[in-house]
């Protein structure tokens, strides 16, 4: 007990002040690596989508620009995946905050899975 408890709360024991934990290395990783593939899936997509409506008769699944639009998507749920991983990992760190870690692995479990259901859709459909 410091000095200002004993003079301004007698008889109150108060907690002692929590040691200054760092955030998660991993953590940071995995919220930085899930914004960076969230926002580039986004933009593959909506380039995809553009392409789509503007190109007559839609676009050629042999086009190499398709092709790779398709590769973006993809490279974009493998960093994901990636992200879940250390996610993951960083919670399981000790005296560390997890809050980051908690952060990546909700938004790049949410990448994966508006991919995982663009795809699913996309092959249902045509």
């Amino acid at each position: 007990m410091n000095d200002y408890q004993k003079t301004h709360h007698p008889g109150v024991n108060l907690p002692a002040p929590s040691p200054n934990i760092k955030h998660s290395g991993m953590g940071i990783a995995s919220f930085a690596l899930s914004l960076i593939a969230g926002l580039l899936s986004f933009v593959a997509i909506a380039i995809a989508g553009v392409m789509e409506a503007t190109t007559e008769g839609g676009m050629s699944e042999d086009s190499p620009v398709t092709i790779m639009i398709g590769f973006g998507i993809l490279f974009c749920a493998a960093v994901g995946m990636v992200a879940v991983a250390l996610g993951i990992a960083s919670l399981f760190q000790a005296d560390r905050k997890k809050i980051f870690g908690i952060l990546g692995l909700v938004f790049s479990a949410v990448t994966i899975l508006v991919i995982i259901a663009l795809i699913v859709v996309g092959t249902m459909i045509g």
